[in-house]
């Protein structure tokens, strides 16, 4: 890749991450927190489909159209939509 294109890229991934950690409160709400990660951590996929379809469905829209957005994004640029929700959920800082 070309040095102004990765350089380009870093600025905006930058820009959003900073976006996200600014916000009042998370993509995946407090009150939906402990939810997401008992369906995460789901065993069976079929369980932990229908408990990430019933997490996604309590978030508010705007939040869940931003979440959309954003793993949209991940698959255009052919990521794993995975590191999305490192920063949309919770976190100690």
């Amino acid at each position: 890749m070309y040095p102004h294109v990765l350089r380009a890229h870093r600025q905006v991934s930058g820009c959003l991450k900073l976006f996200f950690r600014e916000l009042d409160e998370p993509l995946l709400t407090f009150r939906l927190h402990e939810a997401f990660n008992a369906a995460v951590g789901a065993e069976d996929p079929e369980m932990r489909f229908e408990m990430l379809a019933h997490v996604l469905k309590q978030m508010p829209s705007v939040n869940f159209h931003t979440l959309h957005v954003s793993a949209s994004c991940c698959n255009v640029h052919k990521r794993q939509p995975a590191p999305v929700f490192i920063i949309p959920t919770p976190s100690l800082n």
